[in-house]
């Protein structure tokens, strides 16, 4: 299958590729394209964050639901004439989706949702922890079961094929460019609780993937559309 790459703002992307390329799509592809490890990567991951309640325990935890490309609200809505992802990312820096899109995006059987209240993060600001990853191998066997999720969406997948996963080949490409860390972003959860409410329960942002030089550490909080990335997908077929 054809692969396009398209250079700019995420509505530029948007407007020209069919299909954005996932986080772990992209992944694969830096193991045999040396060149694009060393750029910035609009993903096509879905990150909704809520306050677990009701049908979607635990109470009063952080979750994060990372959905598939078909299931990303801020790609969906872009366009919209009123109200659209792009103009609250712009001017309120969150997107609020409607609730029912959202909680039909939650339930679909390829969402992965992580628990961030029980990631080990460490604080960068009142928006914005992180969860600081050991590239070193064998440190995955120290991951509780939301780390695990979280980092296979990302990194790709921990699981073992022909004697190493997707998730240890990105870290081995790491290792051997003196990386002894990476990191992936997420929401602080106070921040969540704090721009949440009845009306507006949900968050979506976006997903980025940093470059080499910046130890292709994950962005899952991601606002600024308009900043120039990489996206990879098909194109859009003109009839």
């Amino acid at each position: 299958m054809s692969i396009d790459t398209i250079v700019g703002p995420l509505v530029m992307a948007c407007s020209q590729l069919e299909v954005i390329q996932s986080a772990a799509e992209v992944q694969a592809r830096r193991q045999s394209d040396h060149s694009l490890r060393y750029q910035q990567v609009y993903t096509g991951d879905g990150a909704l964050y809520f306050v677990g309640r009701g049908h979607f325990p635990p109470d009063g935890h952080i979750l994060l639901a990372l959905t598939s490309p078909a299931n990303n609200l801020v790609f969906r809505h872009l366009f919209d004439r009123v109200n659209s992802s792009a103009w609250q990312l712009r001017h309120h820096d969150n997107y609020f989706p409607p609730i029912d899109e959202a909680f039909q995006c939650i339930k679909s059987p390829s969402t992965v949702i992580v628990d961030v209240s029980s990631l080990r993060l460490k604080p960068l600001s009142d928006e914005v922890s992180y969860l600081e990853i050991d590239t070193s191998f064998g440190a995955c066997l120290e991951f509780n079961d939301d780390e695990k999720r979280l980092v296979s969406v990302y990194f790709g997948s921990l699981q073992r094929a022909d004697g190493k996963s997707h998730f240890e080949i990105t870290m081995e490409i790491l290792r051997r460019f003196g990386k002894p860390i990476t990191k992936i972003y997420v929401l602080s959860p106070q921040y969540v609780i704090d721009h949440t409410s009845q009306d507006r329960p949900f968050i979506a942002r976006v997903s980025r993937l940093d470059s080499l030089q910046k130890t292709m550490s994950v962005k899952s909080h991601w606002r600024r559309i308009e900043e120039h990335s990489v996206s990879l997908g098909r194109k859009i077929v003109q009839n």
